[in-house]
């Protein structure tokens, strides 16, 4: 509030300034002091416009943005149902909350036993009545599930390709949109038999 009130300060100046230019108009005749003032009052009302911009702003100061990051993911093996899920974990470093609606893409891509590529994707609505606190604050999406399950020990190709955008739809205000894609590989091997 104090350098509100320093704006402040300098919008009352600059309009006494004004009104003294105004007092001079009306008392010169003299047509080359009258255009100079007359320049010199268009540029102080542009300068206190200006400034009770700023002093609106710094009263009214816009409320702190989000800042969604495609932090991690949450990845569950289920070694006798031989299937994996896979969710995003999604991260709010901002200052303030990040409400939905919103949209992320999840995305899974693995070489299957036959060797064909496969790429499942969930496109992931975040509805309405969700809020992720700013300051370090996680949300786990929905997962992708029943992704077969497949060993690397049995075959190095069997390697999962994991992506996720966060906000893909660009519906939320950031402080930054540079951290909002993650792609990562994650595999895994036979559990030691018991």
């Amino acid at each position: 509030m104090a350098n509100c009130q320093l704006i402040k300060n300098q919008v009352d100046l600059l309009v006494e300034e004004r009104d003294a230019v105004e007092e001079g108009l009306e008392t010169t005749t003299n047509p080359t002091e009258r255009a100079n003032l007359i320049f010199e009052l268009k540029s102080l009302n542009h300068q206190i416009a200006t400034k009770l911009s700023q002093y609106n702003a710094c009263l009214h100061p816009p409320p702190p943005k989000p800042d969604l990051v495609a932090k991690t993911f949450q990845i569950k093996p289920n070694h006798s149902a031989r299937t994996l899920e896979v969710a995003c974990v999604i991260q709010n470093d901002g200052d303030g909350p990040a409400r939905g609606p919103f949209e992320v893409v999840l995305g899974v891509s693995y070489t299957d036993q036959a060797g064909t590529k496969i790429t499942r994707q969930l496109n992931i609505h975040v509805p309405n009545g969700v809020t992720i606190e700013g300051h370090g604050t996680q949300y786990v999406t929905e997962p992708i599930q029943n992704i077969p399950l497949l060993y690397r020990d049995d075959n190095p190709a069997f390697v999962y390709l994991l992506e996720m955008i966060v906000d893909s739809m660009n519906q939320m205000a950031e402080t930054s949109e540079s951290n909002n894609y993650l792609g990562t590989t994650y595999w895994t091997v036979h559990p030691p038999s018991t």
